[in-house]
């Protein structure tokens, strides 16, 4: 049969030429996994150690090449509170912006820790360089997906 609008419709004594879908069987139940005991779980986890191990050396080293720039020797401080920086980023997985603004002002917490309170050039390097690391960081972090 066929309509005006040109569209034919189906006879409704012919067979469907196609066989009916199948029925939907009941899907076994997956195989259950053995329970680990909180004593028994790992405290850190393969993605997060996997990030511990890549952000607490990268920030060590991009905040000691920050000081060393700004300061010469006096630099070791700022390694060790970038190793902490890089710690806290790894353990809790924020965002790039977040991140870099932590590192930014940890930075300048340690200059003003190492130097006092004395505005000036390096103090503009020390916000902006540690502000960099942690943003590379957090973009290295986003883009591994981890």
């Amino acid at each position: 049969m066929s309509e005006s609008s040109g569209f034919e419709l189906e006879d409704a004594n012919a067979s469907p030429e196609k066989s009916p879908p199948p029925k939907p069987g009941v899907s076994k139940p997956a195989a259950s996994q053995p329970r680990t005991t909180p004593a028994e779980e790992p405290l850190v986890s393969d993605r997060r150690r996997g990030r511990l191990l890549r952000q607490v050396p990268g920030f060590a080293v991009g905040f000691l090449l920050v000081g060393w720039i700004c300061l010469g020797t006096h630099a070791w401080p700022f390694a060790v509170t970038g190793a902490a920086m890089g710690a806290w980023a790894g353990w809790l997985r924020r965002g790039e912006v977040v991140v870099g603004s932590v590192a930014a002002v940890v930075g300048l917490a340690t200059y003003f820790a190492i130097v006092g309170f004395l505005p000036g050039m390096g103090m503009g390097i020390v916000i902006v360089g540690c502000g960099v690391v942690g943003y590379l960081a957090g973009l290295d972090d986003r883009f591994r997906g981890a």
